[in-house]
């Protein structure tokens, strides 16, 4: 199995991330949730944030179990406990 390896583009986004709001938006199959979960991972792992959990927002159902699914391997390549996140649609985060 090989290892997980992102684009330039994508480790950008990660290496120039340093707080707050990050919202990204991009045609489908573009890598929105390949760079999300990453970087999720990434701000876990180094606790960028302590105490506090990484939220990600997005409209469909099916989004929130592909990044739920993603941000889990993530972790788990590192050895880390699945921790640290929320992934809810607008709607469930308004509920």
């Amino acid at each position: 199995m090989s290892a997980f390896k992102l684009r330039p583009e994508q480790q950008r986004v990660i290496d120039s991330y340093r707080r707050g709001y990050a919202a990204v938006s991009a045609v489908p199959g573009a890598g929105k949730t390949t760079t999300l979960s990453a970087l999720a991972a990434h701000l876990i792992e180094h606790r960028i944030f302590p105490r506090q959990r990484v939220v990600i927002v997005t409209y469909q159902n099916a989004a929130v179990a592909n990044f739920q699914m993603a941000i889990r391997a993530r972790l788990g390549e590192r050895g880390i406990l699945e921790r640290g996140f929320i992934v809810r649609t607008l709607h469930g985060l308004a509920n």
